[in-house]
């Protein structure tokens, strides 16, 4: 495979996950600073928590990457001037958390952490959305073939084949006895 770079919609990842990053950043500061110096409001807990949670997964982890470069060698992760590699040689686990209708996927790295390994792309607002969506669930069953997701899709991919293969069948014959009438007709 040649490499693929798939990238983020500059306006909206700045619009959706930079500046949403930015400001539960601030939120949370503001949040922290009331608590500290205004009073012990324990309802700005979980305020705090959630806010400092979106901001370390805008910017620290990089939860939702902006690029993703795919090659024979490895898969990258960019945002944010930082970047996660992953050799395909050294991943051992690569689980795929699809969410069909948004076109989104939650994807978990090897021994994912807070730090690096989870990963929500939006497939939808990358460039070539479908190849990137189908890539990496097709990957995931690459690397896991036994497991029971793989085993259900290839059991539901058998089927649908069996299906349309019988569809067409009874649509030909159809037509045939359809032909067979018109020329009794004539």
């Amino acid at each position: 495979m040649k490499q693929k770079t798939y990238v983020y919609r500059e306006v909206l990842y700045r619009r959706k996950v930079k500046f949403t990053g930015a400001y539960a950043g601030v939120l949370g500061l503001a949040a922290a600073g009331y608590f500290l110096f205004m009073g012990m409001n324990f309802l700005l807990i979980p305020v705090m928590v959630v806010c400092f949670y979106t901001y370390w997964e805008t910017y620290v982890s990089l939860a939702n990457p902006q690029e993703i470069v795919i090659d024979d060698r490895a898969i990258t992760f960019r945002a944010c001037g930082k970047e996660h590699t992953y050799l395909w040689k050294d991943i051992y686990n690569f689980r795929v958390k699809e969410f069909v209708t948004a076109r989104k996927i939650f994807l978990r790295i090897n021994k994912a952490d807070m730090r690096r390994g989870r990963y929500w792309i939006n497939c939808m607002y990358f460039n070539d959305t479908d190849e990137l969506y189908m890539f990496l669930r097709d990957k995931e069953y690459e690397i896991h073939p036994d497991s029971m997701k793989a085993i259900a899709r290839r059991t539901n991919e058998e089927e649908f084949k069996e299906r349309q293969e019988k569809k067409a069948q009874k649509e030909a014959e159809n037509e045939e006895k359809k032909n067979q009438e018109k020329n009794q007709e004539e």
